[in-house]
């Protein structure tokens, strides 16, 4: 990222030395310390402008120095001429086609991050729509100075499965967790040697079955400390499902005369199975079928079922165990016809292709995301962009803020600062036009409605409609004397009703509301009803039902 910001720097101000200079040493140019110290210098130890001396005689620099410099002359010249002009996006991307530096990255060991870093940067300054460079470079400094850092492109692709250790996972949350092979026990073998700050160094030197006491003792508080650590290891893991965790692991049936049918539990499963009753229960006798659990739990929803290994099924399997065997490790069509195998634990998934997916899906899954580049001071603008606004506005009904309650500007300032705004007079404006919105809509009568209702905000689906899958999120989903609604929030600052039916036509604001409504009603069996809301027009609220047949 230092490069091609150097880059659209030189670019920008060719007499800029030390941007000029940290371009020509890049991967994108290539020349060596040598040919940078003859450019500085000259043959006659003359201190000149990095520029002046790309545009003179490049005799005394290496044969393939001078070609590199004569080139780097030509395509900063080049690309000079279209600064002010062309948007910032086209000159990067000239910049990287010219320099074939995305090539470059492609070939170094470990490219692959930066590589992505770079698309990431290009995207970004697409969306900005910026054409001045000094207001891209004046954005990038303003980050800087208020400490927020834009991340690096992650490997992972948007919208995929992730699988991560659980430190990689802290402070992450995900609507749905899954915690593989929570049975596995780990290590058990005490290391032979432990460093203890007051005991020293201490070696397992055994005779016989006689044991080193300060060992034993060493050994005992490293396990101790290994336990603590497995512990909040697994509260890590299952805190970081918001909506739901699955745990998968593995278990015995006991056989043994004096405590038959016990679970013989292990690892992250032993310690969970404490606490909801799992330990306590006792089978009478190993299941052939899937068998629900009913545990002695009252803390919040929770279902438990033991799916029996596939050799236990049935009988019939027996009989064929090494074919069976045979058939899991070839393709699935080799399968013998006459095994009986296990029903699937969850039903397969219909993912609805990214274009079918709505605005705010695509939003939050574009790889890259939607980033604040193009968010720049403005004095004419003391509120910042609309789009932050309204971006404050749902970070506010999402979880329910408003001006009136305890810490509402702290509340919302960091979300000001995600979305890019960096002047104090801006992020401030912001923040007071945002629950000037808020404030008026809490005097309308349905806030008093939605306040007293059971709520569910921003809420996720994905269905198969007769056209096909589509997934969306609905901005709540509330429910009084059991009757269901769908409220979409739009900010849009509108003058009158007129130009707000011509915005609902434009946006298909319409369109989105019912594609929510087949949605809700293919799940609840009943169509709820749907409303627009409408924050900001001619400085009211407005309400607009929608229905499935609506025009």
């Amino acid at each position: 990222m230092r490069d091609l910001l150097n880059a659209l720097s030189a670019i920008a101000a060719p007499d800029d030395d030390l941007a000029l200079a940290g371009l020509l040493r890049s991967p994108a140019l290539g020349l060596t310390d040598a040919a940078l110290y003859l450019l500085r210098w000259g043959p006659d130890g003359e201190r000149r402008p990095m520029w002046a001396a790309l545009n003179g005689d490049l005799a005394s620099l290496d044969p393939m120095d001078a070609a590199r410099a004569e080139r780097a002359r030509k395509t900063i010249a080049e690309l000079h001429e279209l600064v002010g002009r062309a948007p910032v996006a086209e000159i990067l991307k000239r910049f990287l086609d010219a320099t074939y530096y995305r090539a470059a990255l492609r070939l170094a060991p470990g490219g692959q991050r930066p590589y992505r870093n770079v698309d990431k940067l290009l995207s970004d300054a697409h969306r900005s729509g910026l054409v001045s460079v000094g207001e891209f470079l004046e954005y990038v400094g303003a980050l800087r100075d208020v400490a927020a850092r834009e991340s690096e492109a992650p490997v992972e692709a948007g919208g995929a499965v992730q699988l991560m250790t659980v430190h990689k996972a802290k402070g992450l949350e995900f609507p749905v967790v899954v915690m593989a092979d929570a049975a596995h026990g780990g290590g058990s073998a005490r290391p032979a040697i432990l460093v203890e700050s007051d005991l020293g160094v201490l070696l397992d030197m055994r005779q016989d079955e006689a044991r080193p006491v300060m060992h034993l003792l060493a050994a005992l508080r490293h396990s101790a400390r290994e336990e603590a650590e497995d512990k909040r290891l697994l509260y890590v893991a299952a805190t970081r499902a918001r909506e739901k965790l699955l745990v998968s692991g593995h278990v015995k049936v006991s056989t043994a005369r004096d405590d038959p049918g016990r679970l013989l539990l292990n690892g992250w499963l032993a310690r969970l199975g404490e606490v909801v009753g799992l330990s306590e229960l006792r089978l009478p006798e190993t299941p052939t079928a899937p068998q629900p659990l009913d545990l002695n739990w009252d803390g919040g929803a929770l279902a438990c079922v033991l799916h029996p290994l596939l050799e236990e099924l049935t009988a019939d399997f027996k009989s064929v165990a090494p074919e069976a065997q045979a058939a899991m490790a070839s393709p699935p069509a080799t399968v013998p016809t006459d095994v009986s195998l296990p029903p699937d634990l969850v039903a397969p998934l219909a993912f609805a292709a990214h274009g079918d997916a709505d605005d705010k899906i695509q939003d939050r899954e574009s790889d890259p995301p939607p980033r604040v580049w193009r968010v720049v001071p403005q004095a004419v603008r003391p509120t910042g962009p609309a789009w932050v606004v309204g971006t404050l506005v749902h970070a506010a009904l999402r979880r329910w803020r408003f001006p009136d309650g305890e810490g509402f500007e702290a509340f919302l300032r960091p979300y000001a600062l995600e979305a890019g705004l960096t002047d104090e007079a801006e992020i401030k404006g912001a923040i007071v036009e945002a629950g000037r919105l808020l404030t008026r809509f809490q005097a309308h009568p349905l806030y008093t409605e939605m306040a007293a209702a059971e709520r569910h905000h921003e809420v996720p689906y994905s269905v198969n409609l007769d056209d096909g899958p589509h997934s969306g999120i609905m901005d709540l989903l509330y429910r009084t004397d059991g009757r269901w609604t769908i409220a979409e929030f739009k900010t849009d600052r509108l003058k009158d009703e007129a130009e707000m039916k011509a915005r609902i036509c434009k946006e298909k604001y319409d369109e989105q509301v019912r594609g929510y409504l087949q949605a809700v009603t293919q799940q609840l069996g009943e169509p709820p009803r749907a409303l627009l809301v409408f924050l900001n027009v001619g400085r009211q609220v407005r309400i607009v039902p929608c229905s499935l047949g609506c025009d």
